[in-house]
């Protein structure tokens, strides 16, 4: 049930927030946290729902909140609604980043010293605020109008001094008046974007217009202070979803592009809109009339018209005329990349393939095209025995340099340069190649992950997520990556955000049993591993994670030797397995039998929650092998584990 209270708070932080829903609950005030979502029940409506309802907005600040997208996001919604904003200190921390920027006017109350005792202060005076509203604040305020300056006390009768009166008129005001004040929302520091799909008019095919406006999301997520949700999820709000009101709710967006394209006289006209999110407000407008052949600097146009629109800049060089022809195929490939699972990779390489064979110079058809040959040979690989090498990606290194000569502005061809040589185990050539394609607005996630930078991969697929929200693979990939540096809170935020958008995917599946045993909540885990009807025919991977969850006794070690032996099970997989139960002699004893099958899989051994197996000599053998403990040595960047791990002294 909502409440007149919604309390957002970080779940390490959870018994302070069940101990002030308990003080309201005793003073009659309906108080809403987490703990009312139940089982199956999709946890997303039900925070938005409930934030709709509460007037009243309390935070409970810690450090570890400060650290939480989610609640920065409540924080966020609740300013834009007119909440009343309470912000609670558990700790001496200082807000900062997004919580500085929101919470900077407002006033403060702090439980420390004495935390309960002041709890329940806190509890009488949301109590008051909840039932008298805007008459306390305003009694409050004549209160303190009323008064004279303070004047310096004796110790006696300090209670019937005009003095006193005033204090507890100005602490009501911190509490209920203070907290009303700047709650008008505050635009973003940085505009964000998002890019609807483009409509067609005439007989122009559906992958074109779509094409278009794909690209367009392309060319403005390279603009320095503007942020550009990514296709997934702009794309995913369609018809009657796709609105200024629905973007600014679902993807937090402040302004919407909108657009359509036809076929007119040989070329291309395309209308284009901007209007701000969520009153749909127009900002810019604008039709244009190009070549076919000119679609390229018809992009740029637009782009360039709404970075101006945004109040930022575009300053990449004006782009070349591109084969129409060449420019389709482009578009098709592109389309099916993104629409189809990653086995149809060929294809998708073919069209691109074809793409360059029209247009020779079509510098972004051959970055697209060393990406995709790269996923062709990566899911053709045979893990049983094959070895990576050189000579495999021999075509994929010549259609990168081929890229980069075109457009040497380019992120992509970097970018699949990082991904080719981490797969090779080049790992300083991969940090070079990640450093370029940062430079040029690119994502390094890859190369960090590989090195056990998990940190900084974990910041960027937050920031993935940020503008990816509707992206179920997205969030799967957050979750992982924050199980790996044991960030359980945003395990379980990630992991419940991709169920929520792709419930029948195994892997996210996966990931939620996981996240919610690592959160403590194994009767959950169990419950939904009964409605995936994993253990009718559980597998070693179900019955360990069963096992995890409270269900069932651990599988012997023995199984997973013998499943190794005949083929049936990875040796990445049955390491994991092992670990995860804490076997760490046995999982280490495997680890000299990690071969080239699992060498792409390496950095799943660096999480934080096994550091036990990184002090046994097995691993530090294989990390040898793999030349990492060079790399390491050599560019004096080692692993994030290091910095709390003694066992790296040894090696350092």
């Amino acid at each position: 049930m909502a409440g007149n209270i919604f309390i957002s708070y970080r779940h390490t932080d959870q018994a302070m927030a069940r101990r002030l829903h308990t003080l309201l609950k005793e003073r009659g005030v309906e108080a809403w946290y987490d703990e009312a979502i139940g089982t199956g029940e999709d946890w997303r409506g039900a925070i938005a729902a409930a934030l709709e309802a509460a007037p009243y907005f309390v935070l409970l600040f810690s450090k570890a909140a400060a650290e939480s997208e989610q609640i920065a996001k409540e924080l966020a919604a609740a300013t834009y609604s007119k909440k009343t904003i309470i912000p609670v200190r558990l700790a001496d921390v200082s807000p900062a980043g997004a919580f500085l920027y929101e919470l900077a006017a407002r006033n403060w109350f702090d439980l420390f010293p004495d935390g309960d005792a002041r709890m329940v202060k806190l509890a009488d005076y949301l109590a008051a605020l909840v039932r008298h509203g805007p008459d306390a604040m305003d009694a409050a305020q004549a209160l303190r109008a009323s008064l004279p300056p303070p004047t310096r006390p004796s110790m006696g009768s300090v209670l019937r001094r005009p003095w006193a009166l005033g204090a507890i008129a100005a602490l009501l005001l911190a509490l209920i008046g203070g907290a009303a004040v700047a709650l008008w929302p505050h635009p973003p520091a940085t505009p964000r974007l998002a890019v609807m799909r483009f409509e067609t008019l005439d007989t122009t095919e559906p992958y074109f217009a779509e094409g278009v406006a794909d690209e367009l999301i392309s060319e403005l997520s390279q603009v320095k202070g503007l942020d550009v949700t990514a296709r997934a999820s702009s794309f995913a709000l369609s018809g009657g979803k796709a609105t200024p009101a629905i973007a600014s709710k679902e993807l937090g967006a402040t302004l919407v592009l909108t657009g359509s394209v036809r076929h007119v006289s040989g070329g291309l006209r395309v209308d284009a809109q901007l209007v701000q999110a969520p009153d749909g407000k127009v900002v810019w407008s604008q039709t244009f009339d190009r070549a076919e052949g000119d679609v390229l600097s018809l992009q740029r146009d637009i782009a360039v018209r709404v970075a101006q629109a945004a109040d930022v800049r575009v300053s990449a060089p004006p782009p070349r005329q591109v084969d129409p022809a060449a420019y389709r195929l482009y578009l098709q490939a592109r389309e099916l990349g993104l629409s189809r699972t990653n086995d149809d990779w060929q294809p998708v390489r073919d069209l691109y393939r074809q793409a360059v064979d029209l247009d020779p110079i079509f510098a972004k058809a051959w970055a697209a095209l060393a990406s995709a040959e790269a996923n062709l040979i990566e899911q053709k690989f045979d893990r049983s025995g094959g070895v990576y090498s050189d000579a495999m990606f021999a075509p994929v290194a010549a259609e990168i340099d081929k890229a980069i000569v075109l457009d040497g502005t380019l992120a992509e061809p970097y970018r699949a340069r990082a991904m080719i040589n981490v797969w090779l185990g080049h790992w300083s050539v991969a940090a070079k190649a990640t450093a370029e394609a940062e430079q040029r607005g690119g994502d390094g996630s890859v190369f960090y992950r590989a090195m056990d930078y998990f940190q900084k991969s974990v910041d960027i697929r937050r920031r993935s997520a940020a503008l990816d929200p509707l992206s179920a693979g997205t969030w799967n990939s957050l979750a992982y990556s924050c199980e790996y540096i044991a960030d359980a809170d945003c395990q379980l935020e990630a992991a419940r955000r991709a169920y929520h958008l792709a419930p029948e995917n195994v892997s996210i599946q996966r990931g939620l049993v996981r996240a919610l045993t690592a959160d403590g909540k194994k009767e959950e885990a169990w419950a939904l591993l009964g409605r995936l009807k994993w253990m009718e025919q559980p597998s070693l991977q179900s019955r360990v994670l069963a096992y995890m969850a409270g269900h069932g006794d651990a599988p012997p070690t023995a199984e997973f030797l013998e499943a190794v032996s005949k083929g049936a099970a990875y040796i990445d997989t049955s390491v994991a397995a092992l670990a995860d139960m804490g076997r760490w002699d046995d999982a280490a004893a495997l680890l000299d039998r990690w071969g080239p099958d699992s060498a792409s899989l390496t950095f799943t051994l660096f999480r934080t929650q096994w550091a036990r197996l990184r002090t046994k000599p097995q691993f530090w053998a294989l990390m040898k092998r793999e030349g990492l403990t060079d790399y390491w040595k050599q560019s004096g960047k080692w692993p994030d584990f290091c910095a709390v791990e003694p066992v790296c002294k040894h090696y350092q």
